[in-house]
């Protein structure tokens, strides 16, 4: 009575088959109390064998030519609406723009001290030489 019932609902329901198919035998095998329910019918073997597979297969995972291949995932995932992080990137551009700035400030300063030194010192030979009276002659 229960298998006509459940037929009857696969056969009206418009959804996913497969689904359907499950929770039929779902409800008729009375998983949902448990293995004791049951009694470990037919299907737990083959539950049983999915599982030595599985389990096979990890364990053993090493020892076949792919087992040990580790799926990777790409960094940046092409056409993706997820917005780059360029926040570091443009700390790192602004510092290194701010420093070249102040190395070009510190290099004008230097270059205007130097030339403040070379008029400076231009004027005391300058000074010195009008004082000690030999600096137009030409000594020979």
């Amino acid at each position: 009575r229960l298998r006509r019932e459940l037929d009857a609902f696969a056969a009206s329901s418009s959804r996913d088959p497969a689904a359907d198919a499950f929770l039929a035998a779902f409800v008729e095998q009375r998983r949902w109390a448990g293995e004791a329910a049951y009694g470990g019918r037919e299907d737990a073997a083959g539950f049983d064998a999915a599982a030595d597979a599985f389990e096979a297969k990890y364990n053993f995972r090493f020892e076949h030519p792919e087992g040990g291949a580790i799926e990777t995932h790409a960094r940046d995932v092409v056409g993706s609406l997820r917005r780059g992080d360029d926040r570091r990137r443009e700390r790192r551009a602004a510092r290194k723009a701010r420093k070249e700035a102040e190395r070009a400030r510190k290099e004008d300063e230097l270059r205007r001290l130097k030339n403040l030194k070379r008029v400076e010192l231009a004027a005391r030979v300058r000074r010195v030489a009008a004082e000690s009276g030999g600096g137009d002659k030409e000594e020979t």
